[in-house]
């Protein structure tokens, strides 16, 4: 618990209660009063531990205990906190029931105030928070219940496994804000309850070899000191260690170890100067070295939890998580279109690339089926494909925000059966599919702000959207244009121009059916050269042999027959590739017609749409045909 506190002297009540006859007496009077409470004062320093004078108590409503303050108040508490500086003199709050005291936070202790004899008058301590003070004899004191010690702004004797060995129920270590710190050899070997140990904002912290050895502590915080470098080496001994933090440090370079011997639940490397880190050879479930200069990164087995955020980082190494990473945050980095890695990582439910330069995802989330939130906001991504993503995924939140798209359709919404919310903000979308609720039922929110839409489209989606349920964020801040019928007809041409696209991959597909076809035609010559010698061979064995020159004229008939089935599919073929490209020319005479015909505005548009849509259909039944075709005649021979 991180406090302020104002504190009190410790000095006795009897001792600051004048009466009022007596102030209101000569002033010579006063002054000597005053000059024999300084020397009482002085001749008392040695016995301040005599009493416990609280500034402030801490309420406790279950373990606690009453207490009268100098104001008559009574209230509940276990907590006391005292100041010995100066400008606490006037307070007294006194409790004669020390040894029912369980947190005690003292400031500005003169030396030697605390001592054994304190302690001993506080058998129920719990908690000794101590700043401002002089804690050099550290080593002197013991107590068996004290459980956590904190030290803050004061000055200590060098750590060695002295300093607490005399607190056997000690598991909570904090030092703050220290001028020095000097850790020595097996400092902390005698404790063993300890759970927690923090030494942090230290203004020089020296770590001597071996200073970790035998220690068994769940959490180490080093964080905010100076240290630059660092092996880790000198802490794969530590047993029990679930979380290491070291955020702040300065620190350039971080040499691995082999051998680690606990399995780390955290690592907090955050806001350091690390350009490269290797962390094969030791097991990290949660890694965060946000905030770093990472260029490149390996990572070992079974992490879950990557925070990469605000790096640099070009080249990662996953392969030793790639089924245990659920959640990956990699914004801010150069990642580019190298997603290979990361396309490995099938059991993700959390991906953040913000920001990364990514201009092509193809397929890489295909093999994703648990991602439940995608966020790829700020890259240059063109196009979401049919199969970017795994067909039966489980997001529900996608951000494309501030990248290139120019038109989302159905074919990319089927991606997302389980969405609720999409954020396509600030692209370049002058397309939209109509119905997004149609193949993305659970849809809830979309955002459209800053794209390219047609005002007639955006209103046609608005309207069913907002009958559906479905909200538009910031709907009134939408802007939109009025196209002529030459933007139309120019959009209708990049329309065109795709499906060309689509019909040129069926025309290569044609080609590799006709490479078959000629592959098959030389077999077949060959086959026939084959049967003729063959033939040759039995009329010059005929005499000798009647039963084989009849078993190879039966072979040469079934051959025959078998030749001429496949030059008859071979015409069906010739016939079909033929009625294709009739098809083909017949497209591109209609879409010549239709271009043409545009005048006609809007009902030419969708029609023409729709004619081609029905075409691509036609084609793709018949190349679906052909390819069942080539494969039967394939099996055969």
């Amino acid at each position: 618990m991180e406090r302020t506190f104002s504190f009190l002297p410790v000095v006795s009540g009897e001792t600051l209660k004048f009466s009022e006859n007596f102030v209101s007496g000569r002033v010579a009077k006063m002054n000597l009063w005053r000059c024999c409470l300084f020397l009482l004062l002085v001749l008392t320093e040695n016995t301040l531990a005599q009493d416990i004078l609280c500034y402030d108590y801490y309420p406790d409503y279950v373990v606690g205990f009453n207490i009268t303050n100098a104001k008559g108040r009574t209230k509940l508490s276990k907590s006391c906190s005292m100041d010995l500086s100066e400008t606490s003199y006037k307070h007294e709050n006194h409790t004669g029931d020390a040894e029912k005291i369980s947190n005690l936070y003292i400031g500005h202790a003169p030396n030697g105030y605390i001592s054994q004899k304190l302690l001993e008058k506080l058998p129920g301590l719990q908690y000794l928070s101590v700043f401002y003070s002089n804690m050099e004899n550290s080593g002197k004191l013991s107590h068996k219940n004290i459980k956590g010690i904190s030290f803050g702004s004061s000055t200590m004797d060098p750590i060695n496994k002295y300093t607490f060995r005399n607190f056997p129920a000690l598991n909570l270590i904090t030092l703050y804000k220290n001028k020095k710190i000097v850790v020595e050899k097996g400092a902390f070997s005698n404790l063993k309850k300890m759970k927690k140990i923090e030494i942090s904002s230290t203004s020089e912290l020296i770590i001597q070899e071996n200073a970790f050895k035998d220690l068994n502590v769940n959490k180490l915080d080093l964080s905010y000191n100076r240290i630059e470098e660092l092996d880790l080496n000198d802490f794969k001994t530590i047993s029990g260690l679930e979380s290491f933090v070291l955020r702040k440090c300065g620190l350039k370079k971080l040499h691995s170890a082999d051998n680690f011997l606990s399995t780390i639940s955290y690592f907090i490397l955050r806001e350091n100067q690390l350009e490269s880190l290797d962390l094969t050879a030791i097991e990290v479930h949660i890694l965060d070295v946000a905030e770093n200069k990472l260029k490149n990164l390996m990572i070992g087995k079974n992490c879950q939890d990557l925070q990469l955020s605000f790096n640099q980082i070009s080249n990662i190494s996953l392969k030793n998580s790639f089924s245990t990473l659920k959640i990956i945050f990699m914004n801010d980095n150069l990642l580019g279109d190298n997603l290979h890695e990361i396309c490995e990582c099938i059991n993700v439910e959390y991906l953040n690339l913000r920001r990364n330069k990514i201009s092509e995802i193809g397929s890489c989330f295909s093999n994703m089926k648990n991602l439940k939130e995608v966020d790829l906001h700020g890259n240059d991504i063109s196009i979401i494909y049919p199969d970017s993503f795994h067909p039966e995924n489980n997001i529900i939140s996608l951000d494309l925000s501030g990248n290139k798209l120019e038109y989302f359709l159905e074919d990319s919404m089927k991606n997302f059966p389980k969405m609720q919310h999409i954020n396509l903000n600030n692209n370049k979308i002058f397309a939209l599919y109509d119905d997004p609720k149609h193949f993305m039922p659970a849809l809830k929110e979309i955002e459209l702000l800053g794209n390219n839409f047609e005002c007639s489209e955006l209103k046609k989606v608005w309207k069913k959207l907002k009958r559906q349920g479905v909200e538009i964020s910031s709907l009134s801040e939408i802007q939109c244009k009025d196209l002529s019928t030459d933007t139309k007809i120019a959009n209708l041409h990049n329309k065109i121009s795709l499906f060309l696209v689509k019909m040129n991959k069926i025309q290569n597909s044609f080609s590799t059916i006709k490479e078959k076809q000629n592959t098959l035609e030389i077999d077949i010559r060959l086959v026939k050269e084959s049967v003729k010698e063959s033939v040759e061979k039995c009329e010059n064995f005929q005499v000798q042999d009647e039963n084989k020159t009849n078993s190879i004229e039966n072979e040469l008939k079934s051959l025959k027959e078998n030749a001429e089935k496949y030059e008859n599919s071979q015409k069906n073929y010739e016939n079909k590739i033929n009625f294709i490209e009739k098809e083909l020319k017949s497209v591109k005479e209609t879409s010549v017609k239709f271009e043409n015909a545009l005048l006609d505005k809007n009902k030419k548009i969708t029609l023409l749409e729709s004619y081609i849509n029905s075409v691509n259909e036609t084609i793709e039944k018949i190349n679906y045909n052909f390819i069942q075709k080539s494969n039967d005649l394939e099996k055969r021979f």
